[in-house]
C-alpha cells in the first residue's frame, strides 16, 4: 500500500481531541525508553556489550528528542527543569556503557517511570 499524504498526517490532526493524542505518543515513548534500559541493564549483567550499546543509544535517542520536543515558549520553567532531568539521564547512560554498571541504569529506570507516571496522569485529565 502506497502512503499518501492523508496517511502521514501527524495522529493529533485525525484526533479530536489533538493533547490526547500526542500524550499517549508521549507514553509510547517512554515505554519504549524503559524498555531499552532493562534491555541494557540485562545485556550488562550478561556481558553483551554490542547489544548493550546498541540498547542505550536507542534509550539516549529517546530522551535526546525529548529534549528537543520541548517547548520553551509555552512553559519556560517546565522545560527548563525537564531539560535538566533528561540530561542527567543522558549522562547516566553514557556512564553506564563507559563503565558497564547497571546502578546509572536504575536511576534512569526511575525518573522515566515517575515522569511517565506524571504523564498518564495528565492525559487522564486531558
Amino acid at each position: 500500500m502506497q502512503a499518501t499524504a492523508m496517511s502521514r498526517q501527524p495522529m493529533h490532526e485525525e484526533m479530536p481531541n489533538g493533547n490526547i493524542a500526542q500524550g499517549n505518543i508521549l507514553l509510547m515513548l517512554y515505554d519504549g525508553a524503559i524498555r531499552f534500559v532493562e534491555l541494557a541493564k540485562s545485556q550488562i549483567e550478561e556481558g553483551n556489550v554490542s547489544a548493550k550499546e546498541i540498547s542505550l543509544a536507542k534509550a539516549y535517542a529517546i530522551i535526546a528528542e525529548f529534549i528537543n520536543s520541548l517547548d520553551f515558549e509555552q512553559a519556560p520553567e517546565l522545560c527548563t527543569n525537564l531539560q535538566q532531568i533528561y540530561e542527567f539521564m543522558l549522562a547516566q547512560l553514557t556512564e553506564a556503557n563507559a563503565s558497564m554498571s547497571t546502578k546509572p541504569l536504575e536511576i534512569v529506570h526511575g525518573y522515566l517511570n515517575d515522569l511517565r507516571n506524571t504523564w498518564v496522569e495528565a492525559v487522564g485529565k486531558a
